[in-house]
């Protein structure tokens, strides 16, 4: 694996330590103290010179965003980025208080738990807030868990979580900012949201072999009325981009000084598996201003994988452990190679969620799954192992 198991134990010892730390310690700018800011922008993945049974650096959980400490690549020169669904630890809802009482090892089978922890970077979009306090906002559903299941984060192998949707609001001001103080103490980056719009705005830079991708994100969800703040010069908020020409803007800018760009937005239509005209509206004006890799959520369910000109669009993740259900969902990896900076391939895994735990799909389960995948992806190709065909420009240059 690229990640050390010592995660493992760090992320143990940090959630005992949040248990018993507010009795000593009620100041510790975890429970909602104003830590700063400690997010870097470049996480540099180091994959030159690695050979052959050589140990792996990999990132404890130490090595906090700003320490530009990075996962190796595989000894083929590679670097992998990879993108789930939502996720959700709010034990008032069964997804959640299964998560929180089985912990990790419970919520995963071993070969999903593996692949998690064995990717270089992997996203998820966390759909709640990590707060004890804050005024429940008065929508139908608000998320919260206690911030020391952050440590789970570390566990599932997770590096970058995305933070531009509708539920990081759900308690207000403060809520959201001990949300990103929590994330800032355990050394888990975020983007999508911020103490200002231009945190909020700023994409995670990660490089690799000398290639430099970026990787921003941005909501449109409460198209009508609206419940999640936005931030501002001043203030915090999320990246929101119902206009989206900030989000237009952002991704010019990255496109600009970095060599692949990769925008998670957060849109379209709840129980939907394909995307409605905006998503679609959206991706081309992505591409056009530089996007290479589109990657959606917000539907709660699978969406279709299709393409903006050149540009692959995986339209929506849906849940990834999020929901009590019976559901598909999985993994989307991003291969690239560095030498020649691109994108080298683009994988689905197919995973399936039974009773609050993923299980990884394999044999004729698999094969049901890319079925039923394809269905909803006309003019895709998928091939038997999940991957993608990317035409003739895989780089979108």
């Amino acid at each position: 694996m690229k990640k050390q198991t010592v995660r493992f134990a760090a992320g143990i010892l940090f959630a005992v330590l949040l248990v018993f730390a507010p009795a000593f310690f009620p100041a510790a700018g975890i429970f909602g103290g104003s830590a700063e800011n400690n997010r870097g922008n470049v996480y540099a993945a180091r994959i030159a010179g690695r050979g052959a049974g050589t140990g792996d650096p990999g990132k404890g959980p130490g090595s906090g965003p700003e320490s530009g400490t990075g996962s190796s690549a595989e000894n083929n020169g590679s670097f992998t980025i990879a993108f789930a669904g939502d996720i959700l630890f709010d034990p008032v809802y069964t997804a959640g208080r299964k998560a929180t009482s089985r912990g990790v090892a419970g919520s995963y089978d071993e070969k999903t738990l593996e692949r998690m922890r064995g990717e270089d970077v992997f996203i998820v979009n966390n759909e709640f807030t990590y707060t004890r306090g804050g005024k429940r906002s008065g929508k139908t559903y608000a998320f919260r868990t206690d911030p020391r299941y952050a440590a789970m984060l570390q566990e599932m192998g997770v590096d970058l979580v995305t933070l531009a949707n509708n539920h990081t609001w759900d308690f207000g001001e403060q809520g959201f900012l001990d949300t990103l103080s929590t994330l800032e103490d355990i050394g888990v980056s975020y983007i999508g949201g911020g103490r200002n719009l231009a945190e909020a705005m700023r994409p995670k830079i990660f490089e690799a072999g000398g290639m430099k991708i970026a990787v921003l994100n941005a909501t449109e969800i409460e198209r009508t009325r609206v419940w999640t703040k936005a931030a501002d010069e001043q203030s915090p908020g999320v990246f929101r981009c119902f206009d989206p020409a900030l989000l237009l803007d952002a991704v010019r800018a990255a496109d600009a000084e970095n060599d692949f760009v990769i925008a998670v937005l957060h849109w379209g239509i709840e129980g939907q598996s394909r995307p409605d005209r905006r998503q679609q509206e959206l991706a081309e004006r992505l591409k056009e201003a530089g996007a290479d890799l589109i990657v959606g959520g917000h539907p709660h369910v699978l969406q279709s994988v299709g393409f903006a000109g050149h540009v692959p669009v995986a339209y929506s993740m849906g849940n990834f452990l999020f929901h009590s259900g019976v559901y598909d969902t999985g993994i989307l990896e991003a291969e690239f190679d560095p030498g020649e900076k691109a994108l080298r391939s683009l994988r689905f895994v197919p995973l399936q969620s039974r009773d609050c735990r993923l299980v990884m799909l394999e044999g004729r389960e698999k094969e049901q799954f890319l079925i039923r995948l394809r269905r909803i992806c006309p003019g895709t190709e998928i091939d038997e192992e999940g991957l993608i065909s990317l035409g003739e420009d895989p780089h979108g240059s």
